[in-house]
């Protein structure tokens, strides 16, 4: 039924059973039923449950991104090392030391101690791995970091000076500029993919609440700056990297920068925006908006409504032909609908009983909603107000004071008050 039952029992022993079956069983007091019960409110009430939903989405909400980081992280070596083994070339070995140690260590354990956000807001994280979401998250993020490798090698490879390797079967061939451009691209994108993935709004709190998280962001893109930018003799014969100039490395960081830019937008529009629901959303408007013109034009052309009415309209007396949106006007045609039935009712109970209400006194409709008083249905005779008149009246022997009545509409009226 997607239905999520939620419980809360003072503490009786008599709740345990109910505690285990609940989505969500929450003990108000310290007794046998908070044995059972996954937690425990010290106050009597119901004031915490506010705060375990934003902590539930916000601990659901981090399971996810520490989930793709870590695949990520997984497709940034794969891509690494796939396209340097296509020229018999690969990794050194402090090369991987540093990125598994110094880079994907500090961050995979401080990206999680975000907090829940402060406002409770009424849209729900997903609840699956198998969600659009997180699907479209990881395949975007993916091809992102393959295409800026790629064109790290790429642009490499247009340089002057740029000598292609010549591969050694008797070594590992590590030192050269292909690996010097994947390394140095490869060590950035470990850093800003942690950081597109850390959603904050809605669910938890903005990025530098977190500051430990911030700390090793900070310290991890100085150094990685510091060996792209300016390294030193002794780090770059340790990472076993080439000396590149000094324009080149400078270019190198700023096309590191747009690839950083793109992620962080296509997360923000994806997750955050939800493109899939405002797409579906959009497309679905679209098609009821078509299928009621459709359906408008078939009844006119039917004879269904007059000529004059216009493509869209309910049909409805209320709007007089002239509503093209009748899906926004629902409300407004029950609530005249009612005050007509109303206004009929008391101007029937005044003609059989005669108590001294005249059409004059009577509010009618179109006095509440003007302009409404120009359908054929109805005339706008003097003291009526718009309201529908009878084709005749007569005079009733059995009323006092003689009072005129519709004749056609006694019956039906009797029977109705009967």
């Amino acid at each position: 039924m997607d239905v999520c039952c939620h419980l809360h029992p003072v503490g009786s022993s008599n709740d345990c059973g109910a505690l285990k079956a609940a989505q969500v069983g929450v003990s108000l007091s310290e007794v046998e039923a908070s044995i059972a019960a996954p937690f425990t409110c010290k106050e009597a009430n119901i004031t915490c449950i506010p705060r375990l939903i934003r902590e539930g989405r916000a601990a659901l909400v981090t399971s996810f991104q520490c989930f793709k980081y870590m695949a990520l992280y997984s497709m940034i070596q794969f891509a690494s090392v796939l396209l340097l083994y296509r020229i018999n070339s690969n990794l050194g070995d402090w090369q991987y030391l540093w990125i598994d140690l110094c880079l994907i260590l500090p961050l995979s354990f401080t990206m999680g101690y975000t907090g829940p956000s402060e406002e409770l807001v009424i849209q729900r994280p997903p609840g699956s791995l198998f969600s659009f979401n997180v699907f479209a998250s990881f395949f975007g993020q993916t091809f992102f970091v393959f295409a800026g490798q790629i064109m790290a090698l790429f642009f490499i490879s247009w340089q002057p000076w740029y000598v292609p390797l010549v591969p050694d079967p008797d070594s590992f061939n590590i030192q050269c500029f292909e690996n010097t451009a994947v390394y140095l691209t490869s060590s950035f994108q470990y850093i800003f993919v942690v950081v597109s993935l850390s959603i904050s709004k809605p669910f938890r709190k903005p990025l530098y609440t977190n500051v430990l998280f911030l700390l090793s962001l900070v310290v991890l893109v100085a150094v990685s700056g510091w060996s792209l930018v300016w390294p030193l003799p002794f780090m770059r014969d340790l990472l076993q990297l080439m000396d590149l100039p000094i324009d080149f490395r400078l270019y190198l960081l700023a096309g590191i920068a747009v690839n950083f830019s793109i992620s962080y937008i296509y997360e923000r529009v994806v997750v955050v925006w939800n493109i899939k629901k405002r797409f579906s959303t959009f497309f679905k408007a679209r098609r009821d908006r078509r299928l009621m013109t459709r359906s408008a034009t078939d009844k006119a052309e039917s004879g269904g409504l007059p000529a004059d009415r216009a493509p869209g309209c309910c049909g409805g007396c209320c709007c007089g032909g002239r509503q093209k949106a009748p899906v926004f006007k629902k409300r407004y045609h029950a609530t005249l609908h009612q005050l007509r039935l109303e206004h009929r009712d008391r101007l029937a109970r005044s003609a059989l009983y005669g108590d001294g209400l005249d059409g004059d006194d009577l509010a009618g409709p179109s006095e509440l909603f003007p302009g409404q008083s120009s359908h054929p249905g109805y005339q706008s005779g003097a003291g009526q107000a718009g309201l529908p008149m009878p084709p005749a009246t007569a005079t009733d022997p059995t009323l006092g004071g003689g009072g005129s009545v519709p004749v056609t509409q006694l019956p039906a009226q009797a029977a109705a008050l009967d």
